[in-house]
């Protein structure tokens, strides 16, 4: 497997959002308001795995 095929394979194993529940999110402020929502907004800017794939190659 060659180094950039290396690292394309890592990215797609590896989860971003990871640790994200782990963030006291309530706690916080965004200039809205309550940052309790940011999670959820972050999550939908993933892409769905075709438009992720597509990306990828």
């Amino acid at each position: 497997m060659s180094v950039v095929n290396a690292r394309l394979h890592a990215m797609r194993e590896r989860d971003v959002l990871a640790g994200l529940e782990e963030i006291h999110w309530e706690e916080l402020e965004h200039a809205y308001g309550p940052a309790a929502d940011v999670p959820d907004l972050l999550r939908a800017l993933r892409p769905t795995s075709k438009e992720r794939e597509h990306a990828i190659h």
